[in-house]
């Protein structure tokens, strides 16, 4: 059976990654952010959370998280890694494409005019982008659309 990791950030990001229709053929394991009252049995994992707003705690947060994606990538190993952003997946992309599974990016459905800073972070990683927009076909490459998760 092959396996689906799907990751990322908690919130909006997280609500948009449950709408996703997965084929029962896959096993999915589920990597998020640990925040307050988000205990969810479906989780497999919970990184811990960081915000931008705070730049220099973030940076060793982003450290420890990515200590953390390496653990779960090499007992996991995916086929396939899939997140709706945001910063959390950036970690998840490098390391997949480094052991040669696939990324699939679904950029958010509140992007409607620019490219997100998670996918500049990661473009270079992704196999796929999914958009929620038709006009968003035009900003990023080796994008398609499928309509919106909501």
């Amino acid at each position: 059976m092959k396996k689906i990791l799907l990751v990322s950030s908690a919130g909006g990001h997280f609500s948009e990654l449950n709408k996703l229709k997965i084929d029962s053929d896959y096993k999915q394991v589920i990597v998020t952010e640990k925040v307050e009252n988000n205990k969810n049995e479906k989780v497999n994992y919970y990184l811990t959370y960081g915000s931008r707003n705070q730049l220099f705690k973030y940076f060793f947060i982003f450290i420890l998280n990515f200590f953390k994606t390496l653990k779960i990538m090499l007992k996991e190993k995916p086929d396939i890694v899939i997140s709706t952003g945001a910063h959390s997946c950036v970690a998840f992309f490098i390391v997949s494409k480094i052991m040669g599974k696939k990324n699939i990016y679904i950029e958010s459905f509140a992007k409607v005019n620019s490219p997100s800073l998670t996918y500049k972070l990661s473009k270079k990683f992704l196999d796929k982008v999914i958009v929620q927009h038709k006009q968003m076909l035009d900003i990023y490459d080796n994008s398609i659309y499928l309509g919106g998760l909501y």
